[in-house]
């Protein structure tokens, strides 16, 4: 635990902080996400310098550390209305069995937001997107300051890093979209997608990553931060075609991962340079375990421990209906993407290089085009001085 990203970056705020102290940590809980430390609850004897006749006071220091997250606004343009994605599903902490939100999940500990918000949409909401698709509302509002809004502060160290983007589509993929069923069943996830007017999202969710990304996108818009892009592209179930999995080779017969006509759509659409891929990159820790409730001291240790995982989900029988891929035919997916990704990016870094040669080579012609102007008016000038030369010696 001691090793924990999250717990570390949390202990380096603290040193950077002058007028903040932490005497001692108790450990309560750990949660497992695999083998990456996943939660933690401990309680910190913390100090705060306010100077003054009080000088130093004891402050609350009751931690539920579970780290960043990130959530995105997803906007579908379709016949000049705006809509855009809330995801239902059960929240038990909360007491409810369908809370819609927008897209979010957590950071994997590798610093990629963007990678991670990509994932999230792909297996959320069975779209494909670029990372350069994605604009961080929380980044063009607050720059380094802050690394997300603050939800919870008062107990809870997680951050939330908001992303948004658009998309044009059809009225058919709208209709798709509604009442899909999404998420990954190994981690218990049991997802339903529902489309609404993006006008309408902020009465129809408490959810504060979709409030927080309407407040941020409105307020960008006005100040001109954000440009309206519109940019269509591949929507991942249509690149889904049905592939028959021998019986007793881990699917149930049906499941379906990009088949080779599939594949040869996504590479056609690779070529254009306006519709990006990206990955939806890999979800660590898919085994959620728990090291129990025992009290530890920092430095301790805690024995046992279990991990566990939901079996279930159904392979994808159709190109365009609802269900998940098993995870064998998921990751083949995933890595398939991964691969003309970087084709796709590797195409792009040549049409950029070719874009500044031809930006280079616009500046040389402009300035010959200024130079030739220039000589054609020395030439006009010369010659009207030559003429004038010669009438005045005609008159001599």
């Amino acid at each position: 635990m001691l090793e924990a990203k999250v717990f570390t970056e949390w202990l380096g705020k603290i040193e950077k902080d002058p007028l903040l102290f932490i005497k001692n940590v108790l450990v309560q809980s750990i949660d497992m996400f695999g083998r990456r430390v996943g939660f933690i609850k401990f309680k910190a004897g913390a100090q705060l310098n306010v100077g003054g006749d009080e000088g130093v006071i004891d402050v609350p220091g009751i931690v539920f550390m579970r780290g960043g997250a990130v959530g995105v606004l997803v906007i579908l343009e379709c016949e000049g209305k705006e809509y855009t994605i809330l995801t239902h599903q059960a929240r038990v902490p909360i007491g409810v069995n369908s809370l819609p939100e927008i897209p979010a999940g957590m950071l994997d500990g590798s610093g990629n937001f963007k990678g991670v918000a990509a994932e999230e949409i792909a297996e959320e909401c069975n779209i494909v997107i670029s990372e350069n698709e994605l604009i961080d509302l929380t980044g063009m509002a607050y720059g380094d300051q802050w690394q997300g809004i603050i939800p919870s502060a008062g107990g809870c160290d997680e951050f939330i890093r908001l992303y948004m983007f658009r998309r044009v589509v059809d009225s058919d993929v709208l209709k798709e979209l509604e009442g899909r069923l999404t998420g990954l069943r190994q981690e218990g996830e049991r997802i339903k997608l529902h489309i609404v007017p993006l006008e309408d999202c902020w009465k129809m969710t408490p959810d504060v990553k979709a409030l927080s990304c309407l407040a941020l996108y409105d307020r960008l818009l006005l100040a001109g931060k954000i440009e309206k892009t519109e940019r269509t592209g591949p929507y991942l179930a249509e690149l889904q075609e049905p592939v028959q999995q021998p019986v007793g080779s881990g699917g149930d017969g049906s499941n379906s991962g990009l088949s080779k006509d599939g594949l040869a759509r996504l590479a056609g659409i690779t070529e254009s340079v306006d519709i990006q891929l990206s990955p939806a990159g890999s979800k660590g820790g898919s085994d959620l375990g728990s090291e129990g409730t025992s009290r530890v001291s920092l430095g301790g240790s805690s024995d046992g421990g279990t991990s566990s995982s939901s079996a279930g989900g159904s392979g994808i029988t159709s190109s365009r209906h609802k269900g998940r891929m098993d995870p064998q035919r998921r990751s083949y997916s995933r890595s398939t993407i991964k691969t003309m990704t970087k084709e796709l990016e590797a195409k792009e870094a040549t049409v950029s290089a070719l874009r500044d040669q031809v930006a280079v080579l616009e500046q040389e012609k402009a300035a010959m085009e200024a130079r030739l102007i220039k000589s054609e008016k020395t030439a006009e000038f010369l010659g009207a001085e030559n003429t004038t030369f010669k009438e005045a010696a005609e008159e001599r």
